[in-house]
């Protein structure tokens, strides 16, 4: 209906022209892979933007002992702690390196770092900000995070630096709000 409608978009303006935190783009589309836990089942899967990963297939099980290796699944595991009436947490990020992206980074390895989480209820879905982002995951384990806080407005005014936090040349930055949200579905 109508007033669903509007009622959904006010909610989501309400959140343009607060404070927002910029994080490094450096993502072709095909390379977004969430990381899902679907709660009842209390698997993990993953997947790109169209599919999920085969168990067992070969970026499947690198993925996996990346995620295993950095911690992340523990990460994960503390977010659903502090949800339980999660259904689905989805941790969007990045997955690079050799024989997956070629990047200008300093580093000469395969690696996941995240960037969004998205807690889905029966009703709701909770997205992290920078704070958030920050209580559960490690600097190693997020893209990395610009410490400059400003509004949309002057972000988009600034001069956009090509330098990369990893080294290198990043691609270009992503704004987003500092604050937590939820929108209800």
């Amino acid at each position: 209906s109508k007033k669903k409608k509007k009622k959904k978009e006010k909610e989501i303006n309400q959140y343009r022209y607060k404070d927002i935190w910029t994080r490094e783009e450096t993502i072709i589309y095909h390379l977004y892979i969430p990381i899902c836990i679907h709660i009842k089942k209390n698997e993990f899967e993953y997947g790109s933007r169209s599919m999920l990963l085969s168990v067992g297939s070969p970026e499947q099980v690198r993925l996996n002992n990346i995620v295993e290796d950095k911690n992340i699944k523990e990460a994960i595991l503390n977010i659903k702690k502090d949800f339980p009436n999660a259904v689905s947490i989805n941790v969007y990020g990045e997955y690079y390196g050799p024989g997956v992206k070629k990047m200008n980074y300093d580093e000469d390895f395969k690696n996941y770092r995240v960037f969004d989480v998205f807690v889905y209820t029966e009703d709701s879905i909770y997205v992290f900000g920078v704070e958030e982002l920050k209580k559960y995951f490690n600097e190693s384990q997020l893209v990395p995070i610009y410490p400059e806080v400003k509004t949309l407005n002057e972000f988009v005014n600034d001069t956009l630096e090509n330098k990369s936090l990893l080294g290198g040349i990043t691609e270009g930055k992503v704004y987003k709000p500092y604050d937590s949200y939820e929108l209800q579905v």
